[in-house]
């Protein structure tokens, strides 16, 4: 009974999924209405062999026959038609949700508020991509096509009743052997299924922690006990690679048997009736034709079923991303150019009993340049109250003495940039990394890259600013190098607050020195706003706070 109840929800929840993907005309015209008469069609063949058995050949009817073999042939090209008019459909219609479905989690990872409790580890976005392909290879209109087709089960099974009698017992004995002897294989295959995922899990955290550890795995001379635990993890992939390909191949087996073996029941049984004179031979022949047809539709439905199964149990990975809390994004528009100053008003963060941040109060005026030491990095999540990629669990943070929610988020972030501890780069050449792959600031670029002494560094290069780099870059370039290229690249939008999140971390002395040279050009014209604990970056304040204890001192 559970087991019934679990389907018809799924079956449920399936057709509302397509209901909301489609609208209610195309999804009748398309898809429900062409597999009713595509079921209808599959009559023609038993009946005109009942009609031919029974009526033409003993009475020798040659107009009536050539009459019966038109009316088969045009019923085969409608329902040839009708099947690719159907598949158009369906097929169109899983691309599309494939496009929405992947786009929306995309946009949930991007527009995701940055929260203590609203991130997503690396291994586990490598994990949740392989749920997204799992996700995208299910069609569910092919589900709603196969459940249709059961309903027809029964249209057949009254027409043998009809026609053969007792004889329907056949096909509905040995339909029930399948559905049980299959659902009991599927079962099995799931459970299979969920240690493959498993698997796969431990296997991609294994990978990610290894490659994001290098350093410290081969001070410690840990390479062979990684590798004999990804062995071990790659020979349990491959034990749950054969158990699923054997279930696979025992429930193809079992279809192909049950085939041929109601083929076989039907014909033995029917030739009985017929000896007996309770059944006559073009009976039979339709008979053996509808038994034939009941199979196959009862072996899709149950792997598609578990397909469904499989699918809605990697569906609960992504349920994180599906809760990830957005960014405020207010519906008020206020677009204006800002002076720089920045007020966090008793600003709190705590969240499931952890304190990040309690009670800051801080006023920031326009053009001052502000250090918060704090070798804990806290600070970083005032400067995500900044730039409105999280909101405080307790005060408010204002910009020129407006609250940061009523801005036009694109417009104010175009007036205020974050740099992070670790510079990043994307693929393509230096000059568009600094441009931001826009040719109208090149100009700007290399008159910036030249006033602080990047453009002679660059110039040692064989290709200049037309190196290529990329994310790998840091085998490259020093982290000094990436900071100096990040900084011009913040420098050419003429922001009017910048936010420093501990730029100089792993950054040679040569390179601290030039982006303080660089930052002190700036000094009195810009905002420039610190978390950081390097004593060079100090000389460059005007105020110095102390984050203790989560409390600004």
């Amino acid at each position: 009974m559970v087991t019934i109840n679990r389907l018809w929800t799924q079956i449920q929840e399936t057709w509302q999924h397509i209901r909301i993907s489609h609208q209610e005309k195309n999804l009748w015209l398309g898809i429900v209405v062409p597999s009713f008469f595509i079921n209808l069609l599959m009559l023609a063949l038993p009946l005109a062999m009942l009609q031919t058995y029974d009526r033409i050949i003993p009475n020798a009817s040659t107009k009536t026959l050539v009459v019966l073999i038109f009316l088969v042939i045009c019923a085969a090209i409608i329902e040839v038609f009708l099947r690719a008019l159907r598949g158009v459909v369906s097929s169109w219609s899983f691309t599309r949700e494939e496009y929405l479905s992947t786009t929306t989690l995309l946009e949930k990872i991007l527009y995701s508020i940055l929260s203590p409790e609203n991130s997503i580890e690396k291994q586990s976005l490598l994990t949740y991509s392989d749920v997204i392909n799992r996700v995208k290879q299910i069609n569910h209109e092919q589900f709603v096509i196969n459940f249709l087709d059961l309903f027809f089960i029964i249209i057949f099974i009254g027409l043998i009743a009809y026609i053969g009698g007792l004889l329907v017992i056949v096909p509905i004995v040995l339909m029930i052997l399948l559905a049980l002897k299959i659902y009991k294989r599927s079962s099995n295959l799931n459970i299979y299924l969920q240690r493959q995922k498993e698997n796969d899990r431990e296997r991609i955290s294994l990978i990610v922690d290894s490659l994001s550890g290098i350093f410290t795995l081969k001070a410690l001379a840990m390479e062979p006990s990684i590798l004999r635990r990804s062995e071990y993890l790659q020979l349990k992939k491959a034990e749950a690679n054969y158990d699923i390909n054997l279930s696979t191949m025992a429930i193809t087996a079992l279809v192909a048997f049950f085939s041929q073996f109601v083929f076989f029941l039907t014909v033995s049984a029917g030739a009985l009736f017929v000896i007996y004179g309770s059944l006559t031979i073009g009976g039979l022949a339709a008979c053996i034709l509808l038994s034939g047809r009941i199979m196959q539709p009862i072996a899709r439905f149950i792997g598609l079923y578990n397909q469904q199964q499989d699918i809605h149990s990697s569906q609960k990975y992504l349920k994180k991303i599906y809760s990830l809390t957005e960014e405020p994004f207010s519906e008020k528009t206020l677009h204006r150019i800002i002076k720089g100053k920045i007020t966090f008003d008793h600003v709190s963060l705590k969240e499931k009993n952890r304190v990040f941040v309690e009670d800051v109060f801080l006023e920031i005026f326009p053009e001052e340049t502000v250090v918060i030491k704090d070798p804990y990095r806290a600070c970083r999540y005032l400067f995500y109250f900044v730039m409105n990629f999280s909101l405080p669990t307790q005060g408010k943070v204002l910009i020129d003495n407006i609250q940061v929610s009523e801005y036009n988020l694109h417009n104010l972030r175009q007036q205020i940039c974050y740099m992070p501890h670790e510079g990043v780069l994307y693929n393509g050449t230096i000059l568009e990394n600094i441009t931001g792959f826009d040719p109208s600031k090149e100009i700007l670029a290399r008159e910036i890259a030249m006033h602080i002494g990047l453009e002679h560094m660059i110039s040692k290069l064989p290709q200049g600013f037309q190196t290529r780099v990329g994310p790998n870059a840091v085998q490259m370039f020093s982290n000094g190098f990436r900071q100096l290229i990040a900084l011009v690249r913040i420098l050419i939008n003429k922001p009017k607050i910048i936010l420093f999140d501990h730029i100089t971390m792993n950054v040679d002395h040569a390179n601290l020195r030039m982006i303080v040279n660089a930052l002190n050009l700036y000094k009195g014209k810009i905002t420039l706003f610190f978390g950081t604990t390097d004593p060079m970056l100090l000389t460059l304040t005007d105020r110095i706070y102390t984050l203790i204890n989560h409390k600004l001192e």
